[in-house]
């Protein structure tokens, strides 16, 4: 156990599926190490669809490109190594500090892994956001492979959205955003054409407020889970939405300890298969994701 790196030895073969955590930003199966890139090969004897490198404490994206990283992409498109478009696997390659060897393993690509190296995109945090929830948004929205493409003419509804990183994020894919909150909105969202404030409380909005169907519906609300998953509930039972993007709160060690709960009363009326996530952009929270399959 290192900062940001938990490994556990087991004396069987591992189960695959691995068991998930939504404490875990990547779960995956330990291959070894090694001191050197031109070994790296020796530890991948099957085939692999990528490599993603990444650090096991990641570098404030404010930062730019990490140029150590860099040279490791390079070094590693170099080697010969086997590569299967078909694979279900990603290899990972966690850089740790100067001297260090190499931490190798591999995940199964797909929900719920994320699908950028360390499950960090790179994005940086942009001088007109209101909030860091721009983010998280973001980083929520790579996750789930969703776009200007996928989102551009589609509708979003966001509880808790003041001062409007989020909804920020949004709007910049192109979608029509409904945020609730009784806070004020960042002006730079209140002058948006495709923006609308309900300036009032998630558990006051009903469905005179409401188009008849979204198809995001986002939550931020810095409450217990169990209140804000009560209001989703309903909001989501009554606007049907394609995807759903969660962030809960744990706020204290009662709520860490209760979260899986909550995620199996969340999965009952889910619109889809619920996957929970620490995303680098997450403090003391964890995201939530769900979406249909049918687009």
């Amino acid at each position: 156990m290192r900062p940001g790196l938990l490994t556990f030895k087991v004396h069987r073969p591992l189960e695959i599926p691995l068991p998930e955590s939504c404490l875990a930003t990547v779960i995956g199966e330990s291959l070894g190490r090694c001191d050197t890139v031109a070994t790296l090969a020796s530890l991948l004897t099957e085939p692999i669809s990528a490599v993603h490198i990444f650090r096991r404490e990641a570098l404030p994206p404010e930062q730019g490109p990490d140029p150590v990283l860099e040279e490791l992409r390079s070094a590693v498109c170099a080697l010969r190594l086997p590569m299967d478009s078909q694979s279900p696997w990603i290899a990972d390659v966690i850089v740790g500090e100067h001297g260090e060897p190499l931490m190798v393993g591999r995940h199964r690509k797909g929900l719920p892994a994320h699908p950028c190296p360390g499950a960090l995109p790179e994005l940086t945090l942009p001088a007109h956001a209101p909030s860091r929830a721009w983010l998280k948004m973001r980083q929520s929205l790579a996750w789930l492979e969703l776009g200007e493409a996928e989102l551009k003419g589609r509708s979003a509804l966001e509880l808790g959205s003041a001062p409007g990183g989020a909804s920020l994020a949004l709007l910049e894919m192109g979608m029509q955003v409904i945020g609730v909150d009784s806070a004020a909105m960042h002006p730079q969202l209140l002058s948006h054409p495709q923006f609308t404030h309900l300036r009032q409380s998630a558990g006051a909005v009903g469905p005179k407020d409401l188009p008849m169907r979204v198809d995001l519906l986002c939550c931020d609300m810095n409450l217990h889970p169990g209140v804000s998953l009560r209001y989703c509930r309903k909001l989501c039972r009554l606007l049907q939405p394609r995807w759903i993007i969660f962030t809960l709160k744990i706020n204290d060690d009662a709520v860490a300890s209760e979260m899986e709960d909550w995620l199996d009363s969340l999965r009952s009326w889910a619109p889809s298969e619920v996957h929970a996530r620490t995303l680098p952009a997450n403090r003391r929270e964890i995201t939530v994701v769900s979406s249909m399959a049918d687009l």
